[in-house]
């Protein structure tokens, strides 16, 4: 083989197995575009990726109907620290019409420079390679109520905010109902080589009752990735997730917990689970576990700090979080996750 195609190999295998990391098993690495399984956003991270049932601007990432449910709008940034130099940033923004919600989001990975070898073992120089996504969302619910935008419905469960004034008459229907769906732009580039493909993601959310929403979804649907004329299937994924709460008086303690049922293509099915508890409304403790975690215990962990508390006289803070996640991965040490949201009423 030539030095070119050599060097394609190694970043090849590397995109397929290294940068997948904990997302993977001793069997998985058989498609493509294995980065948009590493948790990204700190609070769903956090949570042990316990996600597909609740509502906020990060539910683009894991069911798109989470965006319907919202009544304002809201920016969600983050950095990840991964692994041996890798470093992925994500942004994600959500706002509603009267007509539905829609949100956009990107994630970038990049491996920095690694060794290269072919496959006799002799190193061949270095390498590097870069992933990207870019989505497009829309989701809707019902009942709609034009005048409870930037109103926080009491029925839904989302990240807590302190600047959203609860709706002032409680509305009697029993349920609220969320669709959405999600088109991806995905390109990977490995050496001097890159390939694209195109995604889709769909999902419902029910809230029967009050404080209790059932969720599912299903990701990347869409055509094989090709790479050196080879195709490779994209990570098909299947979510089923509940989310629940306990809200003491006035808010001053609010108790979630969150579990996920994901059927990965390459993968068995697996189980996350998540619970958070807040304190006035200002600050979080999170912890989680996925049962997947192949590096590692499984267990995750995070911490929120809402500034609204502190924004009576000072409008920069006004509808700020800061949000943090931390991910053990074995020999390889930890990742650590750095967010920020903003909120827009």
């Amino acid at each position: 083989m030539r030095f070119n195609e050599l060097r394609k190999l190694a970043a090849f295998v590397f995109a397929l197995v290294f940068c997948a990391g904990p997302a993977m098993a001793d069997s998985a690495g058989t498609t493509a575009a294995n980065f948009l399984k590493i948790p990204i956003a700190p609070i769903p991270a956090a949570l042990g990726s316990a996600y597909t049932a609740m509502s906020g601007v990060d539910s683009i990432m894991y069911n798109p109907a989470g965006l319907g449910l919202l009544s304002f709008a809201s920016f969600s940034g983050a950095h990840n620290q991964y692994l041996e130099g890798i470093t992925q940033e994500y942004g994600a923004l959500a706002v509603p019409f009267s007509w539905g919600r829609v949100g956009a989001a990107f994630t970038t990975l990049s491996s920095g420079d690694f060794d290269a070898y072919d496959e006799n073992g002799s190193h061949i120089g270095q390498t590097n390679s870069s992933h990207m996504m870019f989505a497009l969302s829309y989701a809707n619910s019902f009942p709609y109520v034009a005048e409870d935008r930037g109103l926080h419905d009491r029925m839904l469960m989302m990240p807590d905010w302190s600047k959203i004034d609860d709706v002032e008459r409680y509305r009697s229907q029993t349920f609220r109902f969320s669709f959405g769906g999600t088109v991806k732009y995905i390109r990977e580039r490995l050496d001097d080589t890159s390939s694209s493909a195109m995604a889709f993601d769909g999902g419902v959310i029910l809230v029967p009752y009050k404080y209790v929403q059932l969720g599912a979804s299903v990701q990347n649907l869409g055509q094989q990735q090709k790479f050196s004329e080879e195709g490779f299937d994209l990570p098909l994924t299947y979510r089923a997730g509940i989310a629940t709460n306990i809200v003491a008086p006035k808010r001053l303690v609010v108790v979630k917990f969150l579990a996920d049922a994901v059927k990965e293509k390459d993968r068995d099915l697996a189980f996350n689970f998540g619970s958070e508890i807040g304190v006035n409304q200002m600050v979080q403790g999170r912890i989680g576990y996925r049962t997947n975690q192949n590096l590692g215990n499984g267990f995750t962990f995070g911490a929120g700090l809402c500034l609204d508390r502190f924004s009576e006289d000072s409008y920069f803070v006004s509808g700020v979080r800061f949000d943090y996640a931390y991910i053990f991965q074995g020999a390889f040490g930890a990742s650590h996750r750095i967010g920020l949201q903003i909120l827009f009423p």
